[in-house]
């Protein structure tokens, strides 16, 4: 039997949305470390194959040593915003396994396994309104790195076209979202019943 996603369209494409906003968020990033960096090869070199961890403390720390003073501290709230987006991105795009419908509505079963202190598992429900949430809280983010990328290029001074384009929302901070609450089951605690998993 072909499975069929028609009712899934709209979690498929805030999903897919999701995503290449995030890309979007990380290449502001990238950006902003190339420019503290003093650009060119090198320093391309150096940042070519850094993952997302390496790539914000790298920015962290330029962004304090060496970022002109009226972009020190959005670096550091954009580099907050990035790395508690950065959490539901992964919790979406590593953790939806199946997809089903829910009340009619189209849902994700994200699940996950962690072992840092405890065998610990994870199990939620994804909703478009979940997804969508997400994408607004990345769309603000890439609106305010770009503020930032473009004081950064610009030697510290606003970038007269954005200041322009903006008026008073240029360089304004976006409110964080929530630290992610992933529900928590642990495993051993629940028997030998709950070691296999359901999906």
């Amino acid at each position: 039997m072909t499975e069929t996603y028609e009712r899934h369209v709209g979690l498929l494409v805030r999903l897919g949305l999701l995503v290449v906003k995030w890309n979007r968020l990380e290449a502001n990033a990238q950006l902003m470390l190339y420019g503290l960096g003093g650009g060119g090869e090198t320093i391309e070199a150096l940042t070519a194959n850094m993952g997302t961890v390496a790539l914000t403390d790298g920015l962290r720390t330029l962004g304090a040593e060496f970022a002109p003073e009226m972009a020190k501290e959005h670096i550091t709230h954009y580099l907050d915003l990035f790395d508690r987006i950065r959490a539901y991105r992964n919790h979406y795009v590593h953790g939806v396994r199946i997809m089903e419908l829910r009340d009619e509505k189209p849902v994700g079963l994200s699940q996950s396994v962690s072992a840092k202190s405890r065998l610990v598992f994870h199990q939620t429900t994804i909703t478009e309104d979940d997804l969508q949430e997400t994408i607004n809280h990345i769309n603000a983010a890439n609106v305010y790195g770009t503020d930032i990328t473009a004081t950064i290029w610009m030697g510290g001074k606003p970038d007269k076209s954005l200041l322009a384009a903006r008026g008073a929302s240029f360089l304004q901070k976006p409110p964080l979202p929530d630290k992610l609450q992933k529900p928590r089951l642990f495993l051993l605690d629940e028997g030998p019943q709950r070691r296999s998993f359901p999906l």
